[in-house]
């Protein structure tokens, strides 16, 4: 099954797309811990099915979810601004297509993937700018 923890669709360590610090947001949304979230994921629940076990709406977990990779990701715009790697107006580019992209989907229409996928993130979780 792509997505499970393991080695499949998103790689060694993921879980149904999710690492690091997004494992922990997305376990913390539905009220575990990462070992007990990994643990359901091996067993073969999928992320909306351990929200439904928990009795959480799988739309309010994505909507949370959301709300806090805009508001870390705005963070960091600001940083990248403060530093000189982007200006003002990118940065502002970039959280608006952030922001109007589809749940599940990055700001260029890409699936969202953990740390070092595609996008404007440095593995090291800086951003790129126009230099």
């Amino acid at each position: 099954f792509p997505g499970k923890r393991g080695h499949g669709a998103f790689g060694p360590g993921d879980v149904m797309g999710f690492r690091g610090q997004g494992q922990e947001a997305l376990a913390e949304a539905l009220g575990m811990t990462v070992d007990e979230l990994q643990a359901a994921i091996q067993s073969g629940q999928t992320p909306q099915e351990i929200a439904e076990a928990q009795g959480l709406n799988w739309d309010d977990v994505q909507t949370q979810l959301r709300e806090q990779a805009l508001a870390t990701a705005k963070e960091k715009l600001q940083q990248a601004v403060a530093d000189g790697k982007l200006s003002q107006e990118q940065a502002d580019a970039i959280l608006e297509r952030m922001e109007n992209a589809p749940l599940g989907e990055g700001p260029f229409g890409q699936p969202m993937r953990g740390r070092g996928g595609h996008g404007m993130h440095h593995p090291d979780g800086g951003f790129r700018g126009s230099r």
